[in-house]
């Protein structure tokens, strides 16, 4: 197991659920792809288990990024298989790790995601997809942007 999955599974699901559930309950969030006061991430979330090292925070975020990338192109052919298992799994796997990572507009679309593909609503998993792949090119291109900002 990647130290990224291993310290993602550590994280407080009391605060992934939190996240979650602003999100969800923010329709400006989901629409405008602001999530919380800090942009596409919240690394709020991870800043105590970074002991304030933001350049190492930073840096896990980006390798978080790069594997939910990763699962994401795997979801994507899921939807065009129709493959509702592992629709399923995918977007409930994507929905938890980008949580964990402070990514709440992925994690949201992940969840309408999950939802959609529970009632077999291949055009809604196809738009949910889609804002989740805006939502994590987001995220990355702002921890890029923080990166250089260091």
């Amino acid at each position: 197991m990647s130290h990224v999955r291993r310290l993602m599974q550590d994280v407080s699901s009391d605060r992934t659920d939190a996240l979650i559930s602003d999100s969800v309950s923010s329709e400006s969030a989901l629409t405008s792809g602001a999530a919380a006061s800090n942009g596409p991430l919240d690394l709020a979330l991870l800043s105590e288990v970074f002991d304030s090292d933001e350049a190492a925070l930073i840096d896990f975020v980006l390798d978080a990024l790069r594997e939910l990338e990763t699962s994401l192109f795997g979801f994507s052919d899921a939807i065009v298989a129709k493959d509702v298992t592992t629709s399923l799994a995918l977007a409930h796997a994507l929905k938890g790790a980008a949580a964990n990572i402070g990514a709440g507009n992925l994690a949201a679309t992940m969840f309408e995601a999950e939802r959609a593909a529970e009632s077999h609503d291949w055009t809604a998993v196809r738009r949910a997809h889609a804002r989740g792949s805006t939502a994590l090119r987001d995220a990355v291109l702002w921890a890029h942007m923080r990166k250089k900002g260091l």
